[in-house]
Parts: C-alpha cells; structure tokens; sequence
C-alpha cells in the first residue's frame, strides 16, 4: 500500500488530519464486483485494458453518470478513428455509452453520438465527453470538445482553434441533448466557445440542480480556469464565477461536494514550454514527425483526426529539440465553502505515471457507505483502443468540521460493492 500526498498550497485555513477517515478495509482480490450482480464477479486489473460483458474492450475514457440505480460510462470510439474509410478518416467515429449496475461488468447500450448525427461533426475532433441529467427539462445533455480543423496548401491549418502559443488543444464545444442516458444524442448547441477556446471543458452538478462548466482557456492572451455558471437547460453558460490559477496547465476537472467543501480535483501537468518551443511544436514539419499510427508508420496529412487526438490526449511526446517534455503528473486538489466563493491555492498528490491522465472522481452512494474513487485513463500511445484503467480510492476526514485534505491511496487491486457503497483494496 502507497500513500502519496504532497502539500504545497499557501492557504489561511487550518489543516486538520484524523485517523478516522472514510476509507476501504484491506482485502485481497483486483477491481471485483462484490454482493452487488446476479453475473459473477469480474476481475479487473488497474493499468490494463478492461473488457465488457460481450468480451470486447471497453471503449470509453470519458465520465461516468449515475442515474435509477445504474451506472452510465461514456467516451470515445477510438477502435476505428484512424482507418481511413467512410467517415472514420477524418477523426471522430462515435461517442460510445456502457451501461452497469457493480460497475465492474459493463453493457455496451449503444453509439449515442456518430459522426453521422450531424454534418457538425464530419471530420471533425471530439474530446472529454461529459453527460449531465437536468432536472429542471429532464433531458440527458452532453458536452464535448470540438475541432473542426482542416488541411490549407500549406499543410495543417488549425486557423483559430489554435492557441496563442501553437498547441493542438481542441477549443470550441458542442451540445447534445437525449431522452434516455443511453438514446441517440441530438446537437442542441453547436460550435461556440467560452472564453476564447476552452480546452477539457468539465461539468459538475451541484445537489440544488445548479450546473457549472469548468475548463482552462486563453481569454485576452493569458492563461486561467474558468467555473461558469450553466443556464437553466444546461445548453451554455450564464455567467462566470471563478477565474483562478493563472497560467498554471490543467486538464480535465472534477468537483466532490463533501462536509462543509467543495473539492475542486484538476488534471495536472509536468514540464513548461518557453514560447519559442510552443512556437516550434506548431510548424508543420515537427507535426509530420509526431504524426505515427498505430503501425508505427507516418500517416496522411489529412487524417488530421490522429493528430489531435495525439496532442490532445498525448502531451507526453518527447522529442530532441524539447528538452523538457509534457507529461500528466497526477491531481491538483483546491477548496471552496461554494462553487462562486473563495478558492484554495492547490496542493498536488500522485500517481506517478506520465502516461495516467487524471479523468474525473466517481461518487459511489450505497446502502451502508459513500466512497469515491480517482478515475485515470492509462493511455496507450501505441494503439488508443487498448488503453487501460486506473481508479484509485480517495479518503475524505469524516469527523472534522474543518477543512482537511483528502488522502490518496495507490493499490493494484480493487473490490467494489457499488450495493454497500464500499471499496476493499491491496
């Protein structure tokens, strides 16, 4: 058993830790479904890929809904983006959804999300797909990244989707709406941005139906996090209510209402670029060295599709004329005593693995405990449809009335009981 936590924030708060804390008993066995499925249990192992109940390799890296007792996972089809047939040529396949009750044996439901629902999303780039259930309209909506880039005579053209220091980020959003967390999706908001360009747009619900997008962007040439308020139908925003750590990368977001807090969980980064290196990754000749399929190959400028998956998700390329290269570094971790108030400086904890992208923290409400668990996605440079999983248990101070930094906990092996709401890990 590992615990990683490394303090670095300068806040006025007084931190409090307690050995009483709301997490797992230490048993034997990997990510197991435990008392909760008629199915018997299956067995999967952190770091690799996961497969569903029809044997295929579960294609979704995106967040998790709960909703009536089930468990809904979506993400990206990343099997069939790069064959350069029909539609799959130019990047975006389908949005996949998994549908589970233990949430360890998971259904594919259905493509929810194609790049035939739209003319939108014809080669094009979707990223960080989030489903939210509004309960003022009743209708399941969704979030993506969106690019719509294309190829100019001189090779790559990312136009304004390009960010003032040259990086690959996928910056506008589109909007779709469902009936079902698991029916065919419909654009509802097309192609707009908050703020400039918002790269790894995230939502949180807050438990009075308040939604709230989250995501860093380039707003007047300077780098921050944006919280904005979304309206009422969950199509866009209202308003903003944070803008926070300037110039400071961060990645996709989480927020768990605990206590008295609000923990704003953040994707983090390794390794800063000097604009001239920035300025460098952007030529079009550097992008043709980074540009390897799965075969190892280089492909065709106009699978741009690769690309930007390749930047977006693989910020961890190295290369001789970088000296310092990018790389995920684990989880930044904020507080606030409400979404529009006063932030925390952050403070940082692990894993230790650049190739662990930090996706979300998965609530887990059951009959005898609430747990929650750090969700990572463990890519695979070499073929994206066989990334694996990493989801790790993170313990909040049950007795305090203060604030007190959640704990985090590195295992390979995982029971949950989705039922109870426990996790039992080695």
């Amino acid at each position: 058993m590992k615990k990683v936590l490394m303090l670095t924030l300068a806040v006025s708060c007084v931190f409090a830790f307690f050995s009483c804390k709301e997490s797992p008993s230490v048993e034997n066995g990997a990510i197991t479904a435990s008392g909760n499925s008629q199915n018997a249990s299956t067995v999967n192992t952190n770091g690799t890929p996961w497969k569903d109940t029809a044997g295929n390799t579960i294609q979704t890296h995106d967040s998790i809904l709960y909703y009536q007792g089930k468990y809904y996972w979506y993400g990206l089809d990343y099997e069939n983006n790069l064959i350069n047939t029909g539609c799959d040529a130019n990047g975006f396949r389908a949005v996949k959804c998994y549908e589970s009750e233990d949430l360890v044996n998971w259904t594919l439901k259905n493509n929810v999300l194609t790049c035939n629902t739209s003319a939108l999303l014809a080669n094009c780039d979707l990223n960080n797909i989030q489903v939210v259930y509004n309960p003022n309209t009743h209708k399941f909506v969704m979030w993506a990244g969106y690019n719509k880039s294309y190829v100019g005579t001189s090779g790559l053209n990312f136009g304004a989707i390009r960010t003032t220091h040259n990086r690959l980020y996928t910056m506008a959003n589109i909007v779709a709406t469902s009936n079902s967390p698991y029916g065919n999706f419909e654009i509802a908001n097309s192609f707009f941005y908050l703020h400039g360009g918002t790269t790894q747009t995230s939502l949180f619900v807050d438990e009075d139906g308040t939604g709230y997008s989250m995501g860093w962007a380039n707003k007047d040439n300077s780098w921050r996090f944006y919280i904005d308020r979304l309206s009422d139908d969950y199509l866009g925003t209202s308003s903003t209510v944070a803008e926070l750590y300037p110039e400071t990368e961060i990645g996709r977001a989480s927020v768990v209402k605990y206590g008295n807090f609000y923990y704003l969980f953040m994707g983090a980064f390794i390794g800063e670029l000097d604009d001239a290196t920035y300025n460098n990754v952007g030529s079009a000749s550097r992008v043709d060295s980074w540009m390897t399929n799965k075969n190892g190959s280089t492909t065709n400028q106009s699978n741009d599709g690769f690309i930007n998956y390749h930047f977006t998700y693989f910020d961890f390329y190295r290369d001789s004329a970088i000296s310092k290269p990018m790389g995920y570094t684990g989880v930044r971790v904020a507080f606030a005593s409400s979404m529009d108030g006063s932030w925390s400086d952050y403070g940082s904890f692990g894993p230790d693995d650049s190739s662990c992208e930090f996706s979300s923290v998965l609530k887990i409400q059951g009959t005898e405990e609430t747990s929650y668990m750090l969700m990572f996605n463990k890519w695979n440079t070499a073929d994206l449809s066989e990334s694996g999983y990493v989801w790790y248990p993170v313990f909040f101070n049950k007795v305090s009335p203060q604030f007190s930094y959640p704990e985090f906990e590195e295992y390979q092996d995982i029971t949950i009981n989705a039922a109870k709401g426990t996790v039992t890990a080695e």
